[in-house]
C-alpha cells in the first residue's frame, strides 16, 4: 500500500505544471494524511488562520477549566482535535455516532455528552448542519455554544475565476457542467472568459434547482444552453440523493430517488465536450468513471474538484492520468478554508 502511494504522489507530482500547483499538492497531500490544519493555512487564498480564532474563543473557557466537547467527528472536528493538540477536549459528541474513539478520545451521542458534559463548552465543527445542532444543543439544555460552523461559513467565499483561470478557451467550446445547482459557476464563464460558446449541457439532479435552473436558462435566453435532470455516474439508473441546499449529493442514506447517466452513453447521442468541469460533493471520481471513453478518446480540458474526501487528492489525478497518460495538470485553491481546491488537466 505504502509503495503504491509513494508511486502515486510521484507521478501526479511530476505532470504539476508550476510551483503554485506543487504547493497546493504538498498542503492537500499532508493535510489528508495527517488532518494538520496547518498545511491548509499555508494556501490560504488571503492567508486566514481559522485556528488563531479558534483558540482565542477557547482561552476563556480553558482559563475557567471549563469543559470543551467537540461536536461533529467529521473534517473540522478531527482537524481541531490534531491542530490543537495542546487543548484537551473530553470527547466528540456526534448526532450518529459510528466508531468508539478518533485521535484517542471517545465518540459519543450528542445526548449522552449533553447528560454527561451539561456544563461544558459544545464546539460545533459542522459547516453544513450547524443552525440545526445549535437549536438542538440548546433544546438539550446546554448553556455553552460555540458555533465554530457559523464563522467557517463567514469565511468560505469563492473567487469568481473558479474553473477558468488556468485555460485558454475559444468560441467553440462544448461545455459540460456537471453539478449545475443554481447556473452561478456556469454564468460566470460568460462573465470571466467569454459569452461565445458552441453548446452547454448542464447536469442538476435535484427537482427544485433543476426547474430554477431551466428558468434561468430560458429567462436568459442562453442559446445551445441545455440542461438535463440527470446526476452523473458510473452507470444508467436510479440513486437515493440527499438533498441539502448547495451540499446536495448522491448518497445511500438519501431522501430523493433521482435519475443518473453515464457521460459516455449520454456523448454517444451529443456532440462530444471540450471542457468539463466537476463539483458534485464528492462524487466526482465516480462521474468521472462514466467518462473514461471521453477523455480516453477526446482529452477535453477537465477542471474537477478535489476536497470532497482526503483521498481525492491521490485518486482523482492517479485515474484521469491512467485513461490519457498525456494531460498536463494544474492546482489552484480558491478560498481560506479546506474546500474549493480545484484540479485542471489539459
Amino acid at each position: 500500500m505504502y509503495k503504491n502511494l509513494i508511486n502515486v504522489t510521484n507521478r501526479v507530482y511530476g505532470q504539476l505544471q508550476d510551483d503554485i500547483s506543487k504547493d497546493i499538492y504538498k498542503a492537500r497531500v499532508l493535510n489528508s494524511i495527517t488532518y494538520d490544519y496547518n498545511y491548509i493555512t499555508q494556501i490560504a487564498v488571503d492567508g486566514l488562520d481559522i485556528f488563531k480564532y479558534l483558540r482565542e474563543q477557547l482561552k476563556p473557557f480553558i482559563e475557567k477549566k471549563t469543559k470543551l466537547i467537540l461536536d461533529g467527528a467529521g473534517y473540522y472536528g478531527r482537524s481541531i482535535k490534531r491542530t490543537l493538540d495542546d487543548i484537551h477536549f473530553e470527547c466528540f459528541s456526534d448526532g450518529n455516532p459510528n466508531q468508539d474513539t478518533i485521535m484517542g478520545i471517545p465518540v459519543i451521542s450528542r445526548r449522552e455528552a449533553v447528560l454527561k458534559y451539561k456544563d461544558a463548552l459544545f464546539v460545533i465543527t459542522s459547516m453544513v448542519y450547524d443552525k440545526q445542532i445549535k437549536k438542538e444543543l440548546e433544546q438539550l439544555g446546554v448553556k455553552y455554544i460555540l458555533d465554530f460552523g457559523a464563522y467557517l461559513n463567514k469565511n468560505s467565499t469563492i473567487r469568481d475565476n473558479q474553473y477558468y483561470d488556468i485555460f485558454k478557451f475559444n468560441d467553440d467550446e462544448v461545455i459540460a457542467d456537471v453539478g449545475c445547482y443554481d447556473c452561478y459557476t456556469t454564468k460566470q464563464y460568460f462573465k470571466c472568459v467569454t459569452e461565445k460558446y458552441k453548446r452547454i449541457y448542464s447536469f442538476e439532479p435535484e427537482p427544485e434547482q433543476f426547474v430554477k435552473c431551466k428558468k434561468i436558462i430560458e429567462d436568459g435566453q442562453y442559446p445551445n444552453w441545455e440542461i438535463f435532470n440527470y446526476g452523473v455516474c458510473d452507470n444508467n439508473g436510479k440513486l437515493y440523493f440527499s438533498s441539502n441546499s448547495s451540499c446536495s449529493k448522491i448518497s445511500q442514506d438519501g431522501d430523493l430517488e433521482v435519475n443518473v447517466i453515464k457521460l459516455d452513453d449520454f456523448f454517444k447521442t451529443h456532440e462530444p465536450p471540450t471542457f468539463i468541469k466537476m463539483d458534485i460533493e464528492g462524487s466526482e471520481l465516480v462521474a468521472l468513471k462514466g467518462c473514461t471513453e471521453i477523455i480516453s478518446k477526446y482529452k477535453p480540458k477537465l477542471a474537477i474538484c478535489v476536497y470532497y474526501k482526503p483521498e481525492d487528492i491521490f485518486e482523482i489525478p492517479e485515474f484521469i492520468l491512467s485513461l490519457n497518460s498525456d494531460y498536463k495538470m494544474w492546482l489552484r485553491h480558491y478560498t481560506n478554508l479546506v474546500n474549493e481546491t480545484v484540479l485542471y488537466c489539459e
